[in-house]
């Protein structure tokens, strides 16, 4: 990472920022077919078979995510980057915590408020 963040700021940019992402359900299921959402709602808009059914995060496994996000932002600064971009978007993992159609939580980040699923990325 180190190199491409000296390769970026030797063209002159004013700022490198890293983007970190953790695809969710959306995991691709030729690297993952046991992938975690918020709740167990399957990617049905796919190719069967294309995603794998993912089982709803537990407290302890949001905690860890929260905890790598963390790392992998601490590794990104120590490499030179001036700051990250968590990617809460376009159906990952952070954004569907947002999304009742792929949140279907009755506790811990979900019940349909957007505070309390919005906590992850605070």
């Amino acid at each position: 990472l180190a190199p491409w963040a000296r390769a970026a700021k030797g063209t002159g940019a004013a700022a490198v920022i890293a983007q970190i992402s953790h695809a969710g359900r959306q995991s691709n299921g030729m690297v993952n077919m046991a992938p975690v959402g918020p709740g167990d709602v399957a990617m049905t808009e796919m190719p069967s078979g294309f995603f794998g059914a993912p089982h709803a995060m537990t407290a302890a496994e949001v905690e860890e995510v929260v905890a790598r996000f963390a790392h992998a932002a601490k590794v990104c600064a120590e490499c030179g980057f001036d700051g990250v971009q968590l990617h809460a978007a376009h159906g990952y993992l952070l954004s569907s915590f947002l999304n009742p159609r792929a949140n279907n939580r009755a506790s811990l980040f979900g019940e349909g408020d957007p505070y309390h699923a919005g906590e992850l990325t605070r």
